[in-house]
């Protein structure tokens, strides 16, 4: 499996274990007699306990049939040792049988190809193997087995290259699903999962894209220090596919968008503020036409905690105010009044950014503003007696435009919403 980092995070998790192992290793030195006489009191008793244990053996293995696994109800479509590997407590038994798995897929996928038969997600024989693999495996109720269930899908995956946008229907549902999982192992292999489809499908994953940002903000606030790593690798790979691919639907994320820029965990506003800057940078894709949707939220950043994700954010506003200014048709209006909200902030910044904008908006907009002349002008009377000199300052400055601006105008408008403010 090509999973670059996750090799890295693997081998640090097994320095982990070994280090977990051998502290085990210690405490157990210590209780050497005594694990000496229950060993001799076991062979003791071991004849008697045979017929028990065989009894015991069979039902376990008709409970892990039950639960998916050991071959049971596998329609004969994998192999039953791949099956009982596949949900085998070892990471390597599990990685074997995943890539026996793709193997067993890429030849049945080539004679396929040779007899010029087309997929089929519903009943070909692939589709089955990928309904085993979710059923029995990737919906189990042990954790093992969960985990197995989604290395196959991504080794299926794998093995059918272009080809497997004609099952992502079946594939990634799943896979989706355990991001919500109560192992955190099991969130992880989710990861792990879904960066393997992803790199095989590329832009075709943009299908489920909102599905997918959903559970990395969940994933992004994990307690699970692994699973933060993983959907750190996760949102870079999706980075790349998403600025790469032309069937990205920006109108179909802002909705997810306007929804999650509320949210204060740092983490989540760490993925906010970093995907709004790249989809930003794409030339196909008209950010400042949605900006509305999400602009208070970034100001919100303003005022955040971290020092990292206020500077984030000060940087993405500032490039949006430049790319305002370079562009005329934008719509001013609809920001206006969450520019005007952000004057009654408690942070300082945050009023003195919001004033900044409004006085760029009175030069960029002129007559276009006078509707929302009232708003403005209350802005600027809060302002007028802010504690911070540089705020007053700035309010006093849009106060002049705005009263320029209205002595000039020849155009008509209410007044009487001006002089409620006064």
């Amino acid at each position: 499996f090509d999973r670059s980092g996750f090799d890295w995070l693997r081998s640090k998790q097994a320095r982990k274990q070994a280090s977990k192992q051998a502290r085990k290793e210690a405490r157990k030195e210590g209780s050497k007699e005594a694990s000496k006489q229950a060993s001799k009191e076991g062979r003791m008793s071991s004849d008697q306990a045979k017929p028990s244990t065989t009894q015991s053996a069979s039902g376990g293995g008709k409970k892990a049939e039950q639960d998916g696994g050991g071959g049971g109800g596998s329609d004969g479509v994998l192999p039953a040792a791949v099956l009982r590997a596949l949900g085998d407590r070892s990471y390597e038994k599990r990685k074997g049988a995943a890539l026996e798995i793709e193997q067993l897929v890429k030849e049945i996928h080539k004679r396929r190809q040779v007899r010029g038969e087309t997929a089929d997600k519903e009943s070909d024989e692939i589709a089955r193997i990928i309904k085993v693999l979710v059923n029995q495996y990737a919906f189990s109720l042990q954790a093992n087995f969960r985990k197995g269930g989604l290395i196959g899908l991504a080794a299926t995956a794998i093995a059918l290259l272009d080809d497997t946008n004609a099952y992502l229907e079946l594939l990634l549902p799943p896979i989706l699903k355990c991001f919500q999982d109560q192992e955190p192992r099991v969130r992880y292999y989710a990861c792990e999962a879904l960066y393997n489809v992803a790199k095989v499908v590329r832009g075709n994953v943009c299908v489920f894209f909102n599905e997918i940002f959903d559970g990395l903000c969940k994933l992004f606030a994990d307690p699970d220090i692994d699973v933060k790593n993983g959907a750190q690798l996760l949102d870079r790979l999706l980075r790349d596919v998403v600025t790469e691919s032309d069937s990205f639907e920006i109108e179909r994320f802002i909705p997810l968008l306007r929804d999650r820029i509320a949210v204060r965990h740092p983490h989540i506003r760490q993925l906010l503020i970093g995907w709004i800057t790249v989809l930003d940078s794409v030339p196909d894709i008209d950010m400042l036409s949605y900006l509305p949707e999400y602009l208070g939220g970034i100001f919100d950043m303003l005022s955040d905690s971290e020092k990292d994700i206020r500077q984030q954010a000060y940087a993405c506003l500032s490039e949006f105010l430049r790319g305002i200014t370079q562009n005329p048709r934008v719509d001013l209006g609809p920001m206006v009044a969450i520019l005007v909200a952000k004057c009654e902030s408690s942070d300082k910044f945050t009023r003195l950014t919001a004033l900044t904008w409004i006085s760029e908006f009175l030069v960029l907009g002129k007559t276009k503003l006078l509707p929302m002349c009232s708003g403005i002008l209350g802005a600027c009377l809060y302002c007028t007696a802010d504690a911070e000199e540089e705020i007053r300052r700035h309010s006093q400055q849009v106060n002049d435009s705005l009263r320029k601006l209205v002595e000039a105008t020849n155009e008509p408008f209410e007044i009487e919403p001006v002089l409620s403010k006064l």
